[in-house]
């Protein structure tokens, strides 16, 4: 936990992509457990969750990209 806090004082973000069924409470808890960042620098995707959807394989690749670039810092 000490090493992602000390990223968030840097433009780097951490994606963690689940495959197949992941306790997403427990990710949550995480989160939210560790102290003293900067900024969010956490991201959880659930890969297999958007390509269960019902939608283009375009699409899904798009939702995806969204989902794992949704909190990289500008």
């Amino acid at each position: 936990m000490e090493t992602i806090v000390d990223e968030s004082s840097y433009a780097l973000s951490v994606v963690i992509v689940s495959v197949g069924d992941v306790p997403w409470a427990d990710m949550r808890k995480f989160d939210d457990m560790i102290p003293k960042r900067e900024f969010n620098n956490i991201q959880f995707v659930n890969f297999t969750k958007i390509k269960k959807r019902d939608s283009s394989e375009l699409s899904k690749e798009t939702s995806f990209a969204l989902a794992a670039l949704m909190e990289i810092p500008l």
